[in-house]
């Protein structure tokens, strides 16, 4: 019983409300039909072997125009017009006799548009009509320059009309001017609220709230209230989302490729940011062209307007790419083929794109003109591009500031030890060998573990541990001190006395070479500093033989001090004294700022094999592992094993405790020392398999030796890991020898000079033989240390200080600048880190002409310069400086032919009004549609040009105007005579985008995000998703309270409710959405369980108003339909809610849900009369 009475009740109001809006029947769209549902399909997956583009045309089927597929190929013609089931076309894409394509078969929908256009008559537009021939004709120019949209802008007077008073600015002329010659009557203006409503909708998207519906109805009694309204509405940030999501149709905006992986774009994001921003700045149109096709060619007065100009060319970049297409040449052609086509349906109205096989058939484009932007677009390279912050040179002028305090104290405190060392020589010297003595039984554990020779692989760099204690064994060289080479040495930024090395030209063979001297033959591992933002690797020889054919090829993030790395050049054999290291870098180099030189190390710990224990019942394994040598390890599951090691002969103090295992899982085990828990996860890493090669050594715990004997025992309640090995590092070794700071205080010296003069000594060694016998074993000090023999002594003496020689106070002051430099470095690598989707120039070049299309037969090089079309004359080439990008889009812009005006003109008209002035809105060439009222485009095209292109000056002549501000009514009588309305007898009811509704149904809730911008691309699968994927994306487009702008676009997976309500295929510029009605739109807004939350979501605002029953059903109607409700509205509301409480038991806020999801059942809803 309550079902059939909610069934009758929502019958009874709903034909109430719909009674209300008069029927809307959408345009007649065959021709964008075929244009955004068949021509595409056919372009994607056919045109390769039936076409003029295939190399080899197949079975003998051209698909490529109606004449070709009428006529057919080997197997009879492909579709007989309006008989569908008896066309071969269908057969084939449904798989039946034929297989087509043959990788797969397309989806049912796809197969259903190509029935529905079959059997309505297969609607085509005139340049489908022939594919006419391949070989080149001849364009008269002068003919086709006649064409109405090849001709300068007309310069004619407005036309004279009868009825003056009907008038309020120029274009309403040329409206009136046509109603009177087709003698249909002047229409009424709209009342305030429609005229209120369908305003805010057209420029921001947005239905007025309540109390902004109020606030402007008494504001359109005042004579300049309309102007104001449409001020307010131009001035808000909503106008940029509402325009540029119009503007991104024709981008073919989307966050994802769309090709065969569907890869994501996501950076794309920023693109849309930027295009909503420079509608809300009313960017010139002219300059907006500009910036996407060479934004980056563009000077920039600030990080903000260069990361504009770079955001903008990502519309470059969006297009659909075959990501799994083998061919390089002929991959990388196809997407400049995009471009070419995308800037010329965009920006031009014309299609250009087959002029890549032949000159155009119909348009004054030859092939020559193709290949002339091909190679521009050629010369221009896609690439995620670093944008800029202003955050970025206060920071850096910040660590630059930071440095050079640095710099000065350390400078300063390093002059006063090295003038008391040189003052005070006598007390030092004799002291220096003692302190060497006791530094050969000293290295810092990190050190000995980095520096084994069965260290982890791979090699970690020890050049950055300068701080540690080495006892004087590893070497630090500056690469600016090289002996000899042409590299070029570049100090600025980088402190006095302080530089790096690099390419001096950027051309030729780079070399420099450095003369490092060795105490002891041995195996040395090098290890480099340097800074890279992108990969060049050098050559490195030693003693004359090649040991890396690919050093310094690293990527450290940048060219800059804060982005150098240390890095592992490898480990070579050095030969005692002289070695000559030399690098060889072609063109350009890496920033090389230092390099160490470090001993591996051999018998660095106490070391025993695993499987050597003295008690256990763990399995030990040599079987594949060589004679003698083996692994340990137990394969029991739920069960106590253990090993024990008695630990004897170990010196006394603070170890490191390693073991070297295999594990592909991990495994973990305790680990007890003298009964007492060590590690109960021990051996819990991964190292990546179970074999040898696969073995590292990994720090389980630290352990002090006291006494002659320890044992350590290994516990497992499970399978373990493969042990190896396990060894004992000390922490300091231990020595009977007096240590530097011991002599220091015993001969009253200073620590930090003394150690100063070592340091020397130690580096004077490497050249001097005497001082390097003296340090070992002691004597008569040399007389080289403290002579003017070498200038470098009193040098290295007198060198800034090391951290480690300062007092307590300016280590201090020290380390907070070091913190301070490191924060910000972090910080700067995270902006550094903030690219776009954009393009750069690449390498300027010019392309051939490709014959039929196909990069595979090539005939004569065309040098770029902008097509004929715009220059109207053979236009001089451009030169070698930049690709051209720029110079074509001025040449748009600039053009005696001008299409850009024209072009965006009319598409302004039609995202006002719902239909444009020419319905071809892509192509304005001879093949497409002429306009309804060519003077009234040329003088809004006048007007955009003559007010600095500004897109709000026309918004605000074209809303000012009475034809905008028509009323909606029906008229018999001029619908007999206009079908169409083409003259415009009334404003015609639009029905609002996709995501206008969407957007409505939060308003109307009250849970619209409308904050402005960010909504970064995540959340969203776009690979191949699975039906889960798929599911978890609807969720994320149903959950997301944002504006429908913000949310990503999916080529092939667009979000349902966008789709249901003919979103466009953002594969193609699409200037020209077409509208549909279908009952499954219907179905959705009566079904969808999220319309359902919505109106519960509306019905909880409605109620938490608290008014009286009648005023609660007046905002349910402003809301929903910007207008007050009539009485007999009112009272009907008033029953349905009641009724509906009544029989059921359902409580107040499902009775007005339902009514509220009745009213978005409405034509009136969803309609912008």
């Amino acid at each position: 019983m309550l079902r059939r009475s909610l069934q009758f009740g929502l019958l009874t109001l709903l034909a109430l409300v719909v009674s209300t809006v008069p029927t809307v029947t959408a345009d007649d769209t065959d021709t964008d039909f075929f244009e955004n549902r068949i021509r595409p399909v056919l372009a994607q997956h056919c045109y390769n072997c039936h076409s003029q583009r295939a190399n080899t045309l197949q079975g003998g089927l051209f698909v490529d125009s109606l004449d070709g597929l009428l006529k057919g190929g080997d197997s009879g013609p492909a579709l007989i017009s309006g008989k569908a089931d008896e066309s071969l076309l269908i057969s084939a894409l449904k798989h039946d006799s034929f297989k087509m394509p043959p990788k797969g078969k397309l989806a049912d929908k796809v197969i259903d548009d190509f029935r529905m256009w079959i059997n309505t008559g297969t609607k085509i537009p005139k340049a489908f009509q022939t594919n006419g021939a391949v070989t080149a004709a001849t364009i008269n120019w002068e003919s086709a320059f006649k064409h109405w949209a090849y001709q300068p802008l007309s310069e004619s007077r407005p036309p004279a009309v009868h009825s003056k008073g009907w008038v309020t600015n120029n274009i309403d002329l040329y409206i009136l001017e046509k109603l009177e010659e087709h003698q249909l009557p002047v229409p009424s203006l709209a009342a305030p609220q429609t005229i209120i409503r369908r305003t805010f909708f057209d420029l921001i998207g947005l239905p007025p709230t309540p109390q902004e519906l109020t606030h402007y109805q008494n504001l359109l009694r005042q004579p300049e209230g309309f102007s104001t309204l449409v001020d307010d509405l131009l001035a808000s940030p909503h106008y940029g989302e509402r325009w540029g999501r119009h503007w991104l149709d024709v981008a073919r905006y989307s966050d994802s490729n769309g090709a065969d992986e569907n890869k994501p774009y996501p950076l794309a994001w920023r693109y849309r940011n930027y295009v909503i921003k420079q509608f809300n700045l009313d960017t010139p149109y002219d300059t907006f062209i500009h910036q996407q096709i060479a934004g980056d060619l563009l000077n920039s007065g600030s990080a903000d307007q260069y990361n504009d100009h770079i955001n903008a060319t990502t519309f470059l970049a969006l297009g659909v790419k075959i990501d799994a297409e083998q061919d390089p040449i002929k991959k990388r052609s196809d997407i400049i083929d995009e471009q070419i086509d995308t800037i010329g349906r965009a920006f031009m109205g014309v299609t250009i794109g087959c002029a890549r096989c032949h000159d155009h058939k119909f348009d004054p484009f030859t092939t020559q003109d193709y290949y002339a932007m091909a190679g521009v677009m050629k010369s221009t390279q896609l690439m995620n591009v670093s944008l800029k912050s202003d955050e970025q040179p206060v920071l850096i002028k910040r660590n630059q500031e930071l440095t050079r305090q640095r710099q000065d104290l350390l400078k300063q405190y390093g002059t006063q030890l090295g003038t008391t060392a040189q003052e005070n020589a006598d007390a030092y010297l004799p002291h220096l060998p003692s302190v060497v003595q006791w530094q050969n039984t000293q290295l810092d554990a990190e050190l000995r573990i980095r520096l084994s020779e069965t260290a982890n692989t791979p090699w970690e760099p020890v050049g950055q541990l300068e701080t540690l204690s080495n006892s004087g064994q590893i070497q630090w060289i500056e690469a600016e001190t090289f002996a000899r080479g042409n590299f070029g040495v570049v100090t600025e930024g980088y402190g006095e006395g302080i530089g790096i090395i690099s390419d001096k030209n950027g051309s030729g063979l780079q070399t420099f070479e450095h003369d490092i001297s060795i105490p002891l033959a041995g195996i040395y591992q090098l290890d480099i500093r340097y800074a890279a933002a992108a990969a060049r690797p050098g050559k490195l020889f030693l003693n004359g033989r090649l040991v890396k054919e690919n050093a310094i090829g690293e990527v450290t993030g940048g060219w800059n001090p804060e982005n150098q790395k240390w890095h592992v050049a490898g480990r070579y054999e050095f030969k005692a004294g002289k070695n000559i290291l030399r690098f060889e870098v072609p063109n350009v180099m890496s920033h090389i700022d230092q390099i160490a030189l470090a001993p591996v190390l051999n018998n660095l710990s106490a070391e025993r094999e695993a499987e050597h224990y003295d008690r256990g019942n763990f399995s030990k394994i040599h079987q594949g592992y060589g004679e003698e040598i083996g692994i340990t390890a137990t394969s029991r599951s739920n069960e106590l094993t253990f090993i024990e090691y008695d630990l004897k002969s170990i010196g006394e103090g603070e170890h490191i405790l390693q073991f070297r295992y295999a594990a592909n899982a991990s495994r973990p085990m305790k680990l007890l020392f003298d009964g007492e828990l060590l590690n109960k996860e021990a051996f819990s890493e991964i190292t990546g398999g179970w074999n040898p090669e696969d073995q590292k050594w990994v720090t389980e715990g630290k352990v002090i030796f006291t006494k002659p004997l320890h044992t350590l025992r290994i516990e497992a309640n499970n399978v373990s890991v493969h042990l190896d090995k396990l060894r004992f590092i000390p922490l300091a070794t231990n020595s009977k020898l007096p240590s530097p700071k011991q002599i220091a205080s015993s001969q009253n010296l200073d620590s930090a000079v003394l150690n100063r003069w070592v340091q020397t000594a130690q580096r004077a060694a490497t050249s001097y033989p005497k001082i390097a016998a003296w340090l070992q074993r002691g004597g008569p000090t040399p007389a080289t240390l403290t002579s003017k023999v070498s200038d470098d002594i009193p040098d290295w003496l007198l060198a800034p200080a090391r951290l480690s020689e300062l007092n307590e106070v300016d280590a201090k002051f020290i380390t907070k600048i070091d913190t301070e430099i490191n924060h910000n470095r972090k910080r700067l690598e995270v902006l550094q880190g903030i690219t776009a989707m954009a393009v750069k120039e690449g390498e300027v070049t010019n392309m051939p002409i490709h014959i039929r299309g196909s990069h595979l037969q090539t005939g004569n090089i065309v040098k770029r310069r902008s097509p004929r079309l715009l220059t109207r004359s053979e236009g001089q080439p451009f030169g070698d400086e930049q690709s051209g990008r720029l110079e074509l889009a001025q040449a748009i812009t600039r053009s005696e032919t001008p299409l850009a005006a024209r072009v965006i003109s009319n598409r302004i008209w039609r995202w006002h009004f719902g239909k444009p002035l020419v319905r071809s809105t892509e192509n304005f060439g001879i093949s497409g549609e002429t306009p309804s009222h060519p003077e009234l485009l040329d003088y809004l095209a006048r007007y955009l040009i003559k007010h600095n292109w500004s897109l709000k000056s026309l918004h605000r002549h074209i809303t000012a105007s009475s034809t905008y501000r028509i009323g909606f009514e029906f008229n018999k009588v001029s619908a007999t005579k206009d079908p169409d309305n083409q003259w415009y007898w009334r404003h015609t009811p639009k029905r609002l985008e996709a995501e206008a509704i969407r957007d409505t149904l939060l308003a109307t809730s009250g849970e619209l995000d409308r904050s402005i911008g960010g909504a970064p691309f995540e959340g969203i699968s776009t690979l191949s998703p699975s039906p889960q994927a798929l599911m978890s994306n609807r969720m994320t487009y149903e959950n997301s309270p944002r504006r429908s702008v913000y949310l990503p676009i999916v080529r092939t997976n667009v979000y349902k409710l966008l789709t249901l309500f003919d979103f466009p295929n953002p594969a193609f510029p699409t200037g020209n959405r077409h509208t549909t009605t279908l009952p499954t739109q219907a179905m959705f807004l009566m079904n969808s369980k999220w319309v359902s939350r919505i109106s519960s979501a509306m019905a909880r605002r409605i109620i938490s108003a608290e008014r009286e029953q009648a005023d609660q059903i007046q905002l349910a109607y402003e809301l929903t339909y910007s207008r007050s409700a009539t009485p007999a509205e009112i009272e009907e509301a008033r029953s349905f809610i009641n009724q509906y409480v009544k029989e059921g038991e359902v409580v107040k806020e499902d009775a007005w849900s339902a009514f509220c999801q009745l009213l978005f059942l409405s034509n009136e809803f969803i309609y912008i009369n």
